[in-house]
């Protein structure tokens, strides 16, 4: 900007249009400078992790996830019906429940009629048989064929296409490039199982790992009130949101209430001193004022508002005692996705009582 009164001399460019240019080339220049000096950076901070920084950066970029997993098996979908001569197409994976399709090319409402109707019964026996046929085989008016693991031991999922007549012959060639789209469709599928398999366990540490970085931030001194503090809150424990969904599920009453290491909160303990409630009351109170921090601000409660999500689904599950498959069904939603935002929902509230327990320490 201090410049810019030369610059408009020199060129005779309008202030504004030589401003706008600056401002553009100044925001390109200062990213690729960032993005240079990145490995500098990198060395002279995380010295002794370098290799795992730059492997995990590296993982990130690698990661598949649920609409990449999409796209890559749409993809190989459109060349494989496109080599077969057919119009529709549909990958599902293997899963105890409902059928849900991994991807569809196509008429996706005949993939679905399809995926209910009793025609689609082989695919079940092709999910659960540990040695079955690697060829078409017709289902109705779909033919479907098994994708399994690199062991061949396993089935990942099924692959179907349209065809109410016989699929077409095929050359040595076609048949070639056929086999390397089904390969291609498998690794797909059991690179994201091994995935998700990973997340699982990461899930599984994770409250460990938050329990890990907060005694990293206090050093330990004799008599320090923090260290005491740290040692004795539940907000510290690695089973906190455990303990905070054992707590909601016994929200009226129950053992997993009465016994629960919430009752150790400060703010519990405050509202004990302050009403006179008995600790279970407390509790409830306690739990209830996190759960209303969930609340989005300035916005009318809907069920089909995302803002709301989390807190439709605490209120309905714990609050209210609703079923699982009603409260998918009144939120529009599979019972898979629920559990995910239930535990979603559930991290939330743990994150909210424990800023809560912060804020009255601090």
């Amino acid at each position: 900007m201090l410049v810019m009164p030369r610059v408009e001399e020199i060129l005779g460019l309008p202030r504004d249009t030589a401003l706008i240019f600056a401002m553009v080339l100044g925001i390109v220049a200062l990213q690729a400078f960032i993005s240079a000096l990145s490995p500098l950076l990198d060395w002279l901070i995380y010295r002794r992790d370098r290799a795992e920084i730059a492997w995990m950066r590296e993982l990130d970029g690698r990661l598949l996830t649920t609409s990449d997993l999409g796209v890559t098996l749409e993809n190989i979908l459109a060349a494989l019906c496109d080599l077969l001569r057919v119009e529709t197409g549909f990958v599902v994976g293997v899963s105890e429940g409902p059928w849900h399709p991994q991807a569809i090319l196509g008429s996706r409402r005949a993939v679905q009629q399809y995926l209910d109707s009793p025609a689609a019964s082989p695919l079940r026996a092709l999910g659960q048989a540990r040695t079955a046929r690697e060829d078409f085989v017709r289902a109705g008016d779909f033919w479907i064929r098994p994708l399994r693991t690199k062991s061949r031991q396993a089935v990942l999922g099924v692959l179907g296409v349209l065809a109410p007549g016989a699929l077409p012959e095929l050359s040595e060639a076609q048949r070639q490039r056929a086999q390397r789209l089904i390969q291609q469709a498998e690794l797909a599928l059991e690179d994201r199982q091994l995935q998700q398999g990973v997340f699982r366990v990461l899930w599984q540490i994770a409250p460990e790992i938050r329990s890990l970085q907060r005694w990293q931030s206090f050093p330990r001194y004799r008599d320090a009130p923090a260290w005491a503090a740290l040692e004795e809150s539940p907000i510290y424990s690695p089973d906190f949101s455990r303990a905070v969904k054992d707590a909601l599920s016994h929200y009226w009453g129950g053992p997993k209430l009465a016994d629960s290491p919430l009752l150790k909160l400060g703010s519990v303990q405050r509202a004990l001193q302050q009403n006179g409630n008995r600790p279970l009351n407390a509790l409830r109170g306690v739990l209830q004022e996190a759960l209303e921090a969930l609340k989005p601000p300035e916005s009318d409660r809907h069920l089909s508002n995302r803002d709301w999500v989390l807190y439709n689904i605490l209120e309905m599950k714990f609050i209210r005692g609703w079923r699982t498959r009603e409260i998918a069904r009144r939120l529009a939603m599979s019972e898979a996705d629920l559990y995910r935002k239930q535990r979603v929902a559930i991290e939330a509230v743990a994150r909210v009582l424990a800023t809560m327990e912060e804020e009255r320490r601090g």
